[in-house]
């Protein structure tokens, strides 16, 4: 039987409490983004990705998550072999798409530590929570385009210990664009794709319909961030 452990109950009790705040709205690349930067530097960083992992969700209490884990014990240690690299390699289309439009670009390759930033006080909308700003000195540019993946695997919804769906291909997360100077998203968006299993899902050890459903999240992942900037 495998063990739940602290790590994942602290997830569990962070997903059963939620996060305070209002949460951020959709931003859509101004249609002057482009041309009111041809004098500036737009840094594109892509974030450390998460392992590949099984995702369930709706088993609120620990009971419940311990049956629900035990469950698809199989699925997530198949799903946990699979590789992320295809997800690799959007910062450099992201640098691409800007580029081509008379931008200068630079792919942030050092590690920069998010969550490490320090809070941002402002009661206006549209600006960040943390303050990015003393990165416009420490990276060199003059705004910043992110991607930050959250979760990348499988997803299966609960409702307590009962299964409400089959599992999917997953890639969560948000890209942003903001302003170092003042600290302003310019751009803000979730990703949140899910891609169903076609066919029978459940056929260990190698799961062939949803790791193709999973390579096919990474595919819709990246031409959705992509299209942002097109």
């Amino acid at each position: 039987m495998k063990k739940i452990t602290i790590s994942a109950l602290a997830m569990i009790i962070v997903a059963i409490t939620g996060c305070a705040g209002t949460p951020q709205k959709p931003i859509a690349l101004s249609q002057h983004f482009y041309s009111s930067n041809d004098n500036k530097v737009i840094g594109i960083y892509m974030d450390e990705l998460p392992k590949a992992d099984t995702h369930i969700v709706g088993a609120a209490c620990l009971l419940c998550y311990g049956i629900a884990s035990l469950a698809n014990s199989s699925l997530t240690s198949h799903i946990q072999t699979l590789s992320t690299t295809d997800m690799i390699g959007i910062d450099k289309t992201i640098a691409k798409l800007v580029s081509e439009r008379g931008v200068t670009t630079n792919i942030i390759n050092k590690v920069i530590n998010l969550e490490e930033l320090k809070t941002f006080d402002s009661k206006e909308k549209d600006f960040a929570k943390q303050d990015y700003r003393p990165l416009r000195a420490s990276l060199g540019v003059d705004k910043l385009i992110v991607v930050d993946v959250a979760k990348i695997g499988a997803y299966r919804p609960y409702s307590g210990y009962i299964p409400t769906g089959d599992p999917a291909g997953v890639v969560t997360g948000k890209t942003y664009t903001i302003d170092l100077a003042t600290n302003k998203y310019e751009l803000y968006e979730d990703i949140d794709i899910k891609v169903n299993s076609q066919g029978e899902w459940d056929e260990p050890p190698s799961f062939p319909g949803i790791s193709n459903a999973y390579y096919q999240a990474i595919e819709m992942a990246k031409e959705k961030i992509s299209s942002l900037f097109k």
